[in-house]
């Protein structure tokens, strides 16, 4: 019997499906075991809500295989950082069909470095601040 110092949380698999389908990850669709992927998928989705205001529906490639949003990104954005975010969290890692990419740490740490190295160029981190004070400045200000 395996103790609890033994199960590595990234290793749980379940089976099944939830009832939103919108809510569904790749695994699911797949019809594979899934385990932290619901987490990485819920931060894919979280992200494509913040930027384009609706839920994500994605597809998957018909050459390429990989899994990515339907809607295009809008083209003054930075088409590479989040091609590579939604790639790295709706997709396995391809040595193991059942691992997601965005399920290992390296992964998620790899992905924050890029979006780090990206508001460092410039005065991006700057313009960011700036424009987050001015949306906190219209809120309405609590009782």
């Amino acid at each position: 019997m395996a103790s609890k110092e033994d199960c590595d949380p990234l290793d749980i698999k379940f089976i099944g499906d939830i009832a939103a389908r919108d809510m569904s990850t790749v695994a699911m669709r797949e019809g594979i075991p899934w385990g932290a992927d619901i987490d990485t998928y819920g931060l894919g989705a979280s992200s494509y809500c913040l930027l384009f205001s609706s839920h994500i529906d994605v597809v998957q490639g018909s050459v390429s295989k990989r899994w990515r949003p339907i809607k295009p990104l809008r083209r003054h954005w930075n088409k590479k950082l989040w091609d590579t975010l939604f790639d790295t969290l709706l997709n396995s890692d391809g040595k193991n069909q059942n691992k997601f990419a965005g399920s290992h740490p390296n992964s998620l740490r790899a992905l924050r470095r890029s979006f780090e190295s990206y508001l460092d160029e410039g005065s991006r981190r700057k313009e960011v601040r700036s424009l987050l004070k001015q949306q906190n400045d219209i809120l309405p200000k609590r009782r």
